[in-house]
């Protein structure tokens, strides 16, 4: 199974994110992303 994904939504932030000198370890670690969507999840809001 193939799963094609477009991706450059997220290439283009990550370099905005590089010229304005800002961090971008907040965007490569998921790990709040996945906390509040299994938050959302245990609430019965998804």
């Amino acid at each position: 199974m193939i799963i094609i994904d477009d991706m450059s939504k997220y290439i283009a932030y990550i370099i905005d994110n590089l010229n304005h000198d800002r961090s971008i370890s907040n965007l490569l670690d998921s790990s709040e992303r996945i906390q509040a969507l299994l938050n959302r999840y245990r609430n019965t809001e998804i």
